[in-house]
């Protein structure tokens, strides 16, 4: 939990206190407590913005949503600890319990989900939708996981498709891998351009790059 910062402040009145910003929106224990000249931020929910100081546009609801944010823009966070380390990027939106928790200077990503991309740090361009989808992920960029697990175990890896439930779920730093179904691909690690259609679609391949197609070739007549 970060310290509360060391500053003189004016009371205005029981658990009021003078802020320079314009147009924001504190409800809550330490909600932007630290703001000077943000604008139009709004936060609900203890410690919600907690850090803040000229961020702009910023909306946190729950404990601790947005908590270490200073000077980042646009982004949303609605969960407990949402976005908590997001510090000065922009344009991420959080939606559920510890999503983009660790996410620092990454911007442009979408989270959806508990622990939806939780451990991303400075990746940007994901889009995780599904309970711990892409939970591991740290600097891999434009990445889509929709589903329960999928991509989860990436870390770096940029521009794989995962679509259902574990798929690609053990993926670290295989690049523009598609695979569309429940398990398809769950078992790869670092192969790359591969793609897979279909419920546990060339779900044991691991380090392999070849296409598995969605449809068998008709004979030839």
């Amino acid at each position: 939990m970060p310290t509360p910062p060391q500053r003189k402040i004016q009371p205005l009145g029981p658990g009021r206190f003078l802020a320079t910003g314009n147009g924001n929106t504190a409800n809550g224990a330490f909600a932007l407590i630290s703001d000077t000249g943000g604008a139009f931020n709004t936060a609900v929910g203890d410690r919600a913005l907690f850090s803040n100081t000229e961020g702009e546009t910023n909306s946190a609801f729950r404990w601790s949503a947005l908590a270490s944010n200073t000077t980042g823009v646009a982004n949303t966070a609605v969960g407990v600890g949402s976005l908590f380390s997001n510090t000065t990027d922009e344009s991420n939106t959080a939606t559920g319990a510890g999503t983009l928790s660790n996410n620092t200077t990454g911007s442009n990503n979408t989270a959806s989900g508990f622990t939806a991309l939780q451990n991303n740090t400075a990746g940007g361009g994901n889009t995780a939708t599904g309970a711990s989808a892409l939970l591991t992920n740290t600097t891999g960029f434009s990445n889509t996981a929709d589903g329960f697990f999928a991509l989860m175990s990436n870390t770096t890896a940029h521009g794989d498709t995962a679509v259902g439930a574990a798929a690609l779920q053990n993926n670290i730093d295989g690049d523009f891998n598609n695979a569309i179904g429940a398990g398809a691909l769950e078992a790869n690690t670092t192969g790359f351009r591969n793609t897979a259609v279909g419920v546990q679609a060339l779900g044991f391949l691991t380090t392999g790059s070849t296409t598995s197609p969605s449809a068998p070739t008709p004979p030839a007549v």
